[in-house]
């Protein structure tokens, strides 16, 4: 069963945070739960993080951990680089967003997270005609 998470960041993430955090969220969760990393991206202060795990494993405890063991990952590798970006020394904001992909179709969602970070155009927005009786 394939699920999903996003979080908020209090650093502004660049490709390189980006690229050590899926090689080492790959390794934790296939190593401690058993699962599968599909994809991870991100904007500069949020991830995006396809993952498949085995009926199993607790999605939010997943998460957590993830949260817990990247931000120890990226602190104890690139500290001169994010101690001065940190809000109050804080990694991540205590929230989350996790869902299972359900019957989504996996390609889609695999492209959504390819894509962050690239610039995309704005949408335009129109008024909307009041109907008058």
């Amino acid at each position: 069963m394939a699920k999903g998470f996003l979080s908020s960041l209090f650093i502004l993430l660049n490709s390189h945070f980006i690229e050590h955090m899926r090689q080492y969220a790959a390794h934790l969760i296939g190593q401690c739960y058993q699962g599968r990393l599909i994809k991870l991206n991100g904007e500069p202060d949020h991830i995006h993080i396809l993952f498949e795990l085995p009926a199993t494993a607790a999605p939010s405890v997943v998460v957590c951990s993830l949260k817990t063991q990247l931000s120890k990952e990226i602190r104890a590798n690139f500290w001169d680089e994010i101690k001065d970006k940190l809000w109050n020394n804080i990694f991540w904001s205590d929230s989350y967003f996790i869902t299972t992909t359900g019957g989504a179709d996996i390609e889609t969602i695999e492209k959504y997270i390819q894509d962050q970070g690239i610039e995309k155009p704005k949408r335009k927005y129109t008024k909307r005609q009041t109907k008058k009786e």
